[in-house]
């Protein structure tokens, strides 16, 4: 299985002309793949599972110690193309500007890029446009772009996220990891964790 994996990996980092190294760390090799990942552009894991609530996934567990770009896949996608349809949660905080700059050569090859702003009266600065500032920033760099300020009438965050991408065709979503402290996320069911249990597409997320 790791042979075939590897063949397969080398294959398609051929055809891109891309410069890699494949590994395999031991599946409790935390401190093996913190390193690994800490000299690395993107990590691209399998979604955590459910079980992963009660000690933690190592993916989450090795993006906080590291702070790099993390994609992860769902298990039982099939998709082999770029993103052309990619979703942005956009809270205006430093991890969410985060995910946007380690997301942007994705961002400028989709063909349709939405700013999500769920409850913007409670995220955005007052005086503010919800997402103006975002969208010029994200036009500068040739994204196409939509800002879509939505209420979560007292839903779930990830449920009106996760519901706006199903109805809209998103095939990635991006998110800033952990905006709030994670001890609070954890305490309160925070978005991060849900959407990185729960969502059935790609998901892109900074810290």
């Amino acid at each position: 299985m790791i042979r075939e994996a590897w063949e397969s990996f080398e294959k398609h980092a051929a055809r891109q002309d891309v410069r890699c190294e494949f590994r395999v760390h031991a599946p409790r090799g935390e401190d093996e793949r913190r390193l690994g990942a800490l000299h690395a552009d993107l990590v691209v894991a399998a979604s955590p599972k459910d079980s992963w609530l009660d000690d933690g996934p190592p993916a989450d567990v090795v993006q906080l110690a590291t702070g790099v770009p993390f994609l992860l896949v769902p298990e039982n996608w099939r998709n082999m193309e770029p993103p052309q349809r990619i979703l942005i949660g956009w809270n205006a905080s430093r991890e969410s500007r985060r995910a946007i700059g380690d997301s942007l050569p994705l961002l400028a090859l989709a063909s349709s890029v939405t700013v999500l702003i769920v409850d913007p009266q409670a995220t955005i600065p007052a005086g503010e446009e919800p997402g103006m500032e975002v969208a010029m920033f994200l036009l500068r760099h040739g994204v196409r772009l939509t800002v879509d300020p939505v209420q979560s009438h007292w839903r779930a965050i990830p449920e009106v996220i996760l519901e706006y991408a199903a109805s809209n065709e998103h095939d990635m979503i991006v998110l800033g990891a952990y905006s709030h402290a994670r001890a609070r996320e954890i305490m309160l069911g925070g978005v991060t964790r849900s959407l990185l249990a729960q969502s059935p597409i790609p998901l892109l997320i900074s810290h």
